[in-house]
């Protein structure tokens, strides 16, 4: 993929924008019972699917800083992906449809502790607070080199993206996971209101 560099960080704030609101519009007037719902036992909950981006938040975003405070490289205009950062967004996009289809498998530093109840406002709140790390430096990475850079991913540090697919990794992986939040709640058997918090 060969791309407007700018234009490329422009498209993903404009998404990672729109998945703050969504949060806010269709998760925050949601309580502690309805936000630890789950259909089944082995899936996960709008509380989890949350924690989840912010696990991934957690790790990758400071390790962003720092690269780009130490590497002062020229941006290009233009940004080429990488093979693999190709193959690795391919899996975690959405597919026709917003279909969830495709996926990779979630490392264990990255997976929601299933037995224990969720605090789904505090993570609410964490995931507002790294969207607008996120958008700091997508804005920082306007002025830097989206190639050079490069990203251990974990957990095989050997592995090494491309800021830019690292980017984009983040922002559609983010998309996936909202739009599975989005179907808990849409569950017929979602709890549409309660009275008791956990």
């Amino acid at each position: 993929m060969k791309v407007d560099s700018a234009e490329l960080i422009k498209e993903l704030s404009r998404l990672s924008k729109r998945l703050s609101e969504i949060v806010l519009y269709d998760f925050e007037d949601l309580d502690n019972v309805q936000l630890n719902w789950k259909a089944m036992p082995n899936q996960w909950s709008i509380a989890e699917c949350l924690l989840h981006i912010n696990l991934f938040f957690a790790h990758y975003l400071p390790i962003i800083q720092k690269e780009l405070v130490k590497n002062k490289k020229q941006a290009q205009q233009r940004y080429r992906s990488g093979f693999l950062g190709d193959f690795l967004v391919k899996r975690v996009q959405l597919g026709d449809n917003h279909s969830l289809g495709r996926s990779l498998k979630s490392q264990a530093i990255f997976k929601p502790d299933s037995e224990e109840v969720l605090s789904g406002i505090d993570i609410i709140q964490d995931y507002q607070q790294h969207q607008k790390k996120l958008k700091m430096l997508l804005d920082a990475a306007l002025l830097s080199n989206l190639e050079s850079i490069r990203i251990p991913f974990a957990p095989l540090p050997f592995i090494r993206l491309r800021l830019g697919d690292l980017f984009r990794f983040i922002v559609f992986h983010n998309e996936r996971h909202i739009v599975q939040a989005q179907r808990v709640r849409s569950e017929e058997q979602f709890p549409r209101t309660t009275n008791n918090e956990f």
